[in-house]
């Protein structure tokens, strides 16, 4: 038995668009266009959220204690982006999110304690502060 049979493809024609081949800009991405082409080179060059310290930033005046076997005369911390390298024991002004971040550095220490009643060994967690500082 012979199948031969001929088949005729015809491409699919769609008509050509009204609009144009370039996409509209939005209001919204001009106006950041003409953001970019007025801004100076430095504050271009400055990462994007920093946070900005002037004369209206709040500021705390803390102390970082210094540590038994801590080889570093420093601590660096970290906000946005932005690292703040605080030195030990040295009464110094930061904003107030340096002093949140301090609040949250927090370190577990779990200890085995005996149960008087049972006698068996329990986990007990304690949280420390991960870096000891103070108000000044």
């Amino acid at each position: 038995m012979n199948d031969d049979f001929e088949v005729e493809v015809v491409p699919e024609v769609k008509p050509k668009s009204k609009r144009s081949s370039k996409p509209a800009v939005s209001a919204k991405k001009k106006a950041m266009i003409a953001e970019i082409l007025a801004s100076t080179d430095e504050e271009l060059d400055a990462p994007a959220g920093v946070v900005q310290i002037d004369e209206t930033t709040k500021k705390v005046r803390i102390i970082i204690d210094e540590m038994a076997g801590c080889k570093e005369n420093f601590e660096a911390v970290g906000v946005n982006g932005v690292v703040y390298q605080i030195k030990r024991g040295v009464p110094v002004e930061v904003p107030q999110e340096v002093v949140h971040v301090l609040g949250l550095a927090v370190t577990t220490h779990i200890e085995q304690k005996q149960n008087p009643m049972t006698g068996e060994l329990e986990e007990v967690k304690r949280n420390f502060s991960a870096i000891p500082w103070r108000r000044a």
